[in-house]
Formats: C-alpha cells, sequence, structure tokens
C-alpha cells in the first residue's frame, strides 16, 4: 500500500531542460570512464569528454556546503508518496543502485516525479556548515516530460550505541553487490517510507543544483534533508568497503539561493 508523507508543495526551481541526458542515473556502458580520484577524478571531470563539460563551465553544480545562514526561509511542505519495492541492487562501477518499478512519486508545481532509483555516497556529498556525514543517501524522481530530476538527500551519521538503522538491515540482509555489474535480487520489499516519513521530510534544505556525476548536468532540484538518521558503525563500514570514497567536492553556490524549512 502506498504511503503518502507530507503534504502539498510547490517551488520554483528550474527551467524546462529536456535537452539534457540523465545518463548518470543508470550509466550506460558507453560513457566516458571517470574516477574519484587521480587523472580522471572530480577535478578534470570537465576536461575527459564534451558531454561532461557541465562538470567544470555550468555555475549550478552540486554538491554544495550549506552554511549557518540561508537565503530564504519557505513553509511548504514536500509532497511524497513511497511505494514498497522489491530490492534490486546493482553496483555500477561507482555506486550501489537500488532500482524501483513505477509507483513512488514526488509532485513539485503539479508536476509529477516518478522514483527511479536511489543509490548512497560514502561520505556525504553535501557538507553542513563545513561538517561532512560519514554517508548519504540520493532518492532520485524523474520527470517524464521535461528529464528533470528532483533529488531528496537524506545524511547518515553513526549511531554511537551501535544500533542498527532498520532500513539499512532491510536492504542489505540478502548482502550488497560488492564488484562492478554484480547485483543483489530478491522479492522482500523495502520501503523508503521507513527511512525518509514525514518527520524527515518535514524540514529541509533546498536549492537549484546539478548531478553530482558526469555530465554533471544542471536539472536538479535538490532537497537536503535537516535531520541526520542513525546507523551503526557497522553498516556504514559495510558502504564503505564496497564503494570507497564516491563524494564529489562541494561547489561554489555562485549566488543561488538556498531555502529553509
Amino acid at each position: 500500500m502506498k504511503r503518502i508523507v507530507a503534504a502539498a508543495f510547490a517551488v520554483s526551481l528550474l527551467a524546462p531542460a529536456s535537452a539534457f541526458a540523465v545518463g548518470p542515473v543508470d550509466p550506460s556502458a558507453a560513457a566516458p570512464h571517470f574516477e574519484y580520484s587521480g587523472d580522471e577524478g572530480p577535478f578534470w571531470w570537465g576536461e575527459i569528454d564534451p558531454i561532461y563539460a557541465d562538470c567544470s563551465v555550468s555555475l549550478r553544480q552540486s554538491p554544495i556546503d550549506i552554511p549557518r545562514e540561508v537565503s530564504a526561509r519557505t513553509r511548504t511542505n514536500l509532497a511524497v508518496t513511497f511505494a514498497p519495492g522489491a530490492i534490486n541492487m546493482k553496483n555500477n562501477g561507482h555506486t550501489v543502485v537500488q532500482s524501483f518499478s513505477p509507483g513512488s512519486t514526488f509532485v513539485l508545481e503539479g508536476v509529477t516525479y516518478d522514483l527511479l532509483q536511489f543509490h548512497l555516497h560514502t561520505t556525504s556529498e553535501h557538507t553542513v556548515q563545513g561538517r561532512r556525514y560519514p554517508m548519504e543517501l540520493h532518492a532520485v524522481f524523474r520527470d517524464a516530460v521535461s528529464g528533470n530530476l528532483a533529488v531528496i538527500g537524506q545524511l547518515f551519521e553513526v549511531d554511537r550505541r551501535g544500533t542498527e538503522n532498520e532500513f539499512l538491515h532491510d536492504l542489505t540482509q540478502f548482502g550488497l553487490p560488492e564488484k562492478t555489474d554484480d547485483t543483489v535480487t530478491n522479492a522482500a520489499e523495502i520501503d523508503l517510507a521507513d527511512l525518509i516519513d514525514a518527520k524527515q521530510l518535514a524540514t529541509y534544505w533546498s536549492y537549484p543544483g546539478s548531478l553530482t556525476t558526469p555530465p554533471c548536468s544542471p536539472i536538479v532540484s535538490w532537497f537536503v534533508l535537516r535531520k541526520p538518521v542513525r546507523a551503526s558503525q557497522a553498516q556504514i563500514q559495510e558502504f564503505i568497503d564496497v564503494m570507497g570514497n564516491n563524494y564529489r567536492p562541494v561547489q561554489p553556490l555562485n549566488g543561488r539561493t538556498i531555502e529553509r524549512k
């Protein structure tokens, strides 16, 4: 059964961007190779191939550092509906991706964005007043008409008592795909609403940004939830062991407005 976790939301962040591809959501084998370090690392992404030029020239790149004082405040709530889905994880060589069948949505300005997948970064990509968290989950929603994306970022912090995060336990109960192109599938269902519930969605930062992997297309409405969730160090270490450091350094704000709720 679908779970509606918040009330309506409307915000104007993105102009139509149908010309942009969303390759990193499900990278193809033909895409130019990139890494998180060395000569093909984040500082050189824009020079790897012309299709990655936005990584260097676009002025609305992600992730960012979120400062103490933000540009504006908003009273609007996020309208997200999550539906449970079977475990369907793949290691794409850069991260662990959990894909979903249609059923989960995010409504922005009357436009419905469908949940495609979530993936994880260790450590976090967004920082808060310079603080980097040990892990960050990105839930990626797409408008099928324009190709624009809405991404919810959920930060993780370590539970000092060692208490496990139940959602991560359910996700990893059959293991993680450890090597590139490995998959883990099972009919057992997981529900993002068990991690990102109404309380989590109640407070957030939002800003206009980009994909955090090549081609770094500036087509993303970002919603970084202000309240971190906790997981045991052992759970987070499982993802670190598989993914390593797969985060892009923070990018200049370039005068963009950050809203806070």
